[in-house]
């Protein structure tokens, strides 16, 4: 019986989902096993005044004050930030009439001759760590009695669906609440909000598990004795010395966090955390933290994407890197004030060949765009920059279409400026006509509104339920972007808790936006620097440009360092 059994555990284990569906399994396991005896007195005797001195803590809340309503609100949104609830699984029976403490009880629920997959060695990223299949029952042994049974290594389990095998588990546990509750994040993962992974860690002190990414959100509940947690932000990433992306160990820090060699990772000393010991009875919330490549990972080919920005200032550089290397996001339809300058702000997208046509105001200072128009290479439509402000506006306020006397009498009314050449340098796509209409003796032009399938954005400030603030003239068209799309992704310097900005402040309230990202280590480009040359005098120039350096001179006494400055073109 034994043997059918183990045979059970490996088709289990090694079959996956598809095999834990097949729920004649648990009826022959229950059928070999038989019924569970009286519950044997055997707990495991826990030291209650386990302490840490925490120089970062995690916000604690008791289980009255998060409801399902209040944790919706405090996950939405910029949150993403981990938090204890504490008292959460209290009425859990693992913690009471059927006690997970209690490892004879384990024993007997499980089976002492279940095969289960153990972890060798205190943490994965050890030389000499490996992974075996053994009795359940043994690893108890090995865990308890380590001297008896010979063992010298660490072993655990970890991160494994003890429930497939184990059924009768099942009834000393159930899901909290919270776990229904939609994240709007699980999606972009190929899963759907509702689909839940249950996992079991049982293991010794003594056993770590190392600095890693988890593309999940996370409910940890902690059954029996206590665990330390510290948690880093994916903007802290380069600081924390990952492995190759190509290697198995991708998702992981080279970083011994107990034992760093600040010699060999001298960027982890600048690195953020935050910290918390989850005692028995407490959940705690570990979100996804949202990447740049992960929040925009999902933008499917073809997409027509907003862009904020002007010029360089308010642009969501960070976005746009995780758009440049991601090559699955392409033909794209980008609209922006502008494309950049060469290799930089969407000159990346149009250095790598992921925009298709782009809508702009102008060119501005980048030759690759100018070239790629030219060529062939790339549609654009050149509007007026108040029309396609506006055209973006009202799209964000469901306008269809709006009148404007901007442009009448021009090309932009009698159509056929190029969109598109073709090889001969000849218009293939031209610009059509537009509606004219007369409004009180003027005539205006019907301009039709603009609405994306994303946003990117580049906000100064967001508070954790996405209301964002601009910083100065980087609101230019940030705010109508935002508005104008079915997804927007919004791209911050800082996040701050609810209640720190004051309602006057907030530019762009959070119903608008979808997922925020952190960025950091920003650099002030400069569109186009002008210096002066060795040997140049002023008295040698003409008159005119006499008068600019005056003009120039007497505006940079106003400058001060960290100044904004919204220059005209």
């Amino acid at each position: 019986m034994v043997s059918v059994l183990n045979n059970l555990d490996r088709a289990i284990i090694v079959g996956g989902a598809s095999m834990k569906r097949l729920h004649w399994i648990h009826r022959v396991v229950e059928h070999i096993e038989g019924p569970m005896s009286t519950i044997p007195e055997h707990t495991v005797n826990i030291n209650n005044t386990f302490s840490v001195d925490l120089k970062f803590p995690l916000s604690r809340y008791s289980v009255d004050e998060v409801d399902m309503f209040a944790f919706q609100q405090m996950i939405q949104g910029a949150n993403n930030r981990p938090f204890i609830i504490e008292g959460a699984i209290d009425y859990w029976p693992a913690l009471s009439n059927r006690p997970w403490n209690n490892l004879e009880y384990l024993r007997m629920a499980v089976g002492h001759h279940r095969l289960v997959p153990v972890e060798v060695g205190a943490k994965y990223t050890d030389n000499e760590w490996t992974q075996k299949l053994i009795p359940f029952g043994q690893f108890l042994d090995n865990t308890l009695y380590p001297s008896a049974s010979g063992t010298s290594k660490l072993e655990y389990l970890a991160q494994h669906d003890l429930f497939a095998q184990a059924f009768r588990l099942k009834r000393d546990f159930s899901l909290p609440d919270y776990t229904q509750v939609e994240t709007g994040r699980r999606s972009n993962l190929g899963m759907s909000d509702g689909d839940v992974e249950t996992n079991v860690w049982i293991g010794p002190c003594g056993t770590v598990s190392p600095l890693h990414y988890d593309q999940f959100d996370n409910l940890f509940a902690q059954v029996v004795g206590y665990k330390y947690f510290r948690l880093y932000s994916p903007a802290e990433s380069d600081n924390l010395h990952p492995h190759s992306k190509e290697s198995l160990l991708g998702n992981t820090s080279r970083v011994d966090v107990e034992h760093p060699d600040f010699e060999k990772f001298s960027a982890f000393a600048k690195a953020s955390y935050v910290e918390c010991v989850v005692k028995p009875g407490e959940l705690l919330y570990i979100p996804v933290y949202p990447s740049a490549a992960k929040a925009v990972e999902d933008i499917p080919a073809g997409s027509t994407v907003l862009f904020g920005g002007f010029g360089l200032c308010g642009v969501p550089e960070k976005l746009i890197d995780a758009v440049s290397v991601n090559s699955a996001i392409k033909n794209l339809t980008a609209v922006s004030n502008n494309a950049g300058i060469d290799g930089i702000g969407l000159g990346k997208l149009l250095n790598t060949r992921q925009i298709k046509r782009m809508i702009a105001s102008y060119v501005g200072e980048n030759k690759e765009f100018a070239r790629q128009y030219l060529s062939g290479e790339l549609e654009v439509e050149l509007l007026p920059q108040g029309t396609l402000a506006e055209k973006v506006r009202a799209g964000g306020a469901g306008i269809p279409a709006f009148f404007t006397a901007t442009g009448f009498g021009t090309a932009v009314q009698h159509g056929g400026t190029p969109i598109k050449y073709g090889t001969a340098s000849t218009p293939i796509i031209e610009a059509l006509p537009r509606e004219v209409r007369e409004f009180n003796g003027r005539n205006y032009l019907m301009e039709q509104s603009i609405t994306g399938d994303f946003a990117l954005v580049k906000a100064w400030k967001a508070d954790i339920l996405g209301n964002l603030v601009f910083r100065e003239s980087a609101n230019n068209f940030n705010g109508p972007m935002a508005t104008a799309a079915r997804t927007t992704i919004a791209e911050v310097e800082e996040i701050v808790p609810i209640g720190a900005l004051k309602p006057q402040e907030i530019h762009i309230p959070g119903i608008h936006v979808h997922r925020i990202v952190q960025g950091g280590d920003y650099q002030k480009h400069i569109e186009k620097l002008t210096v002066r040359k060795p040997g140049d005098i002023e008295a040698d120039l003409p008159p005119a440009m006499q008068k600019r350096i005056k003009i120039i001179k007497r505006a940079a006494r106003e400058f001060k360092n960290g100044m904004y400055a919204n220059l005209g073109i």
